[in-house]
């Protein structure tokens, strides 16, 4: 019957916008009752749905929203890797228009099943920040919207209230992002923290850890020590790249609050995600205490040492402290 040939044809009518609106419910319809057996259809849509995005007519536009999100909501993990290549590379195409609609079919992407949200969250959010700030109006539009999509799906009843301030911390991190690391370090999380809030969350730790101020290093990573005894280790793993290298660099912070703080967020990361996924940590932090750098960076590493110890089994600590003791008699070491 060539339904999707003709599908398509109508789509791209530029004269009966009716035309453009009927094949996205199509398409919508065909979604939603087909599931998984739509996906391969998807990749061939994109094209088309990227550009209605910003169509000029608003009940079209409305229609691929509608369309995308069900699309988004039935995609498999098989899907989700088939389309997240096409849409962020749509991000770095000249058309404002390609850029709008890759941006907004992204944010659609917070309508995805838990466990496809996950791995596909850590990837999109720092790239749809990056759209905000393009040199076209409607590409940062379409970039705040869907962050604010993402920001819809929260479940934390924690996070849900402060997704303003998040949102204007990301939007404009150089102004607001002290004000979020203190409403975030205020807040008592007795829920788990989905998949959602720490998409949104880790992209401003990253930054504060990167910053050169030391209270916000310091909030940071209390933050995260905070967030890693309630959040799913499956959900945490993504972001261990992110929050890392800035903890690691901030343990040798001049100032011991800094210091003390990155180590007890590097022991909670260790209980939180267990000792495999950071199996790197423990053997940088013993050759930066024995090695011949300041007296600061061995001071930090010997805290970063006791935490994660803390947070391990008693037989890790049985295995060291040896070695301990012969670094600590041995005259000629730093």
């Amino acid at each position: 019957y060539e339904i999707m040939s003709k599908l398509q044809e109508s789509i791209k009518d530029k004269k009966n916008y009716r035309h453009r609106e009927g094949a996205l419910f199509a398409f919508e319809s065909l979604c939603d009752m087909l599931g998984k057996l739509f996906e391969p259809y998807v990749v061939h849509l994109l094209p088309d749905l990227l550009l209605c995005f910003g169509d000029g007519n608003q009940y079209v536009r409305e229609a691929t929203d509608q369309a995308a999100k069900t699309i988004m909501a039935h995609l498999s993990s098989h899907g989700v890797k088939l389309i997240l290549p096409a849409l962020l590379s749509a991000l770095e195409q000249d058309n404002w228009r390609t850029k709008a609609g890759s941006a907004e079919l992204l944010g659609a992407m917070a309508y995805c099943a838990p466990r496809q949200l996950s791995s596909c969250l850590p990837s999109i959010v720092p790239r749809i920040m990056e759209v905000l700030t393009d040199s076209h109006s409607k590409v940062q539009q379409s970039g705040n919207q869907a962050l604010r999509q993402i920001g819809s799906v929260i479940k934390n009843p924690e996070i849900q209230q402060l997704v303003p301030l998040l949102l204007d911390a990301l939007g404009n991190p150089s102004v607001k992002t002290q004000a979020c690391l203190q409403a975030l370090l205020n807040t008592e999380f007795e829920h788990r923290i989905d998949p959602p809030s720490l998409a949104l969350v880790i992209p401003i730790i990253k930054r504060a850890l990167d910053l050169r101020s030391a209270e916000s290093k310091k909030m940071a990573a209390m933050i995260i020590a905070n967030m890693y005894t309630v959040t799913d280790r499956k959900d945490l793993s993504p972001y261990l790249g992110e929050v890392l290298p800035g903890l690691k660099q901030s343990i040798t912070d001049p100032l011991p609050e800094v210091r003390t703080s990155c180590a007890k967020a590097l022991g909670a990361m260790v209980q939180g995600v267990g000792e495999d996924e950071l199996s790197k940590v423990l053997p940088w932090l013993l050759q930066t205490l024995q090695s011949e750098s300041t007296p600061v960076d061995r001071s930090g590493a010997a805290q970063g040492i006791s935490e994660v110890l803390k947070a391990q089994d008693i037989k890790h600590l049985q295995q060291l402290m040896p070695r301990f003791i012969d670094s600590a008699q041995d005259m000629n070491r730093p």
